[in-house]
């Protein structure tokens, strides 16, 4: 297999949110756009009276393009100085989380995923070939589809903190 990195992102809020909101629309983001969201780590750090004080989400995101190449889109979700914080919201008390949250976002395509074209030299000096020759304005079309769907993401999740984009 061979990854061809692409580009990335990344965006900080400072502030109110809702850690649940927040998760299940990443996770339906990916999922609406025909992804398989596999969760990496999950790292949960305590503070003294046992409430989370830091939250580390690691994220990888697959979506098949054809039997040749997938578009893979890492996702970190980093939260620091985490902590509950009562607020109004139309006129009536909710907890909110409060804290400093980071996304970021990475997206490559990874092609011969299924690692077909490695099980002899002959094959693999094919597949080079294929890549850097007649397979190459196909790829082309794929690495900047995979930048789009990227940008969706970073896009929605700007708009759910009211972020410009």
């Amino acid at each position: 297999m061979e990854t061809l990195k692409i580009t990335g992102s990344r965006f900080k809020y400072d502030g109110l949110y809702s850690l649940s909101s927040y998760y299940n629309l990443l996770y339906d983001v990916f999922r609406t756009m025909g992804y398989d969201v596999e969760e990496w780590k999950y790292r949960n750090k305590l503070g003294p009276d046992g409430t989370t004080v830091e939250l580390e989400l690691f994220w990888i995101a697959r979506r098949k393009v054809d039997n040749y190449a997938r578009i893979l889109i890492n996702c970190k979700t980093l939260i620091v100085t985490m902590s509950k914080q009562q607020t109004q919201i139309d006129g009536k008390p909710v907890m909110r989380d409060k804290g400093t949250l980071e996304l970021e976002l990475k997206v490559a395509v990874e092609i011969d995923y299924d690692n077909k074209w490695m099980i002899n030299p002959i094959f693999n000096q094919l597949r080079r070939i294929y890549n850097n020759v007649l397979n190459k304005p196909a790829l082309n079309v794929i690495k900047g589809k995979a930048a789009g769907e990227m940008g969706k993401v970073d896009s929605e999740m700007k708009a759910f903190f009211n972020m410009q984009g």
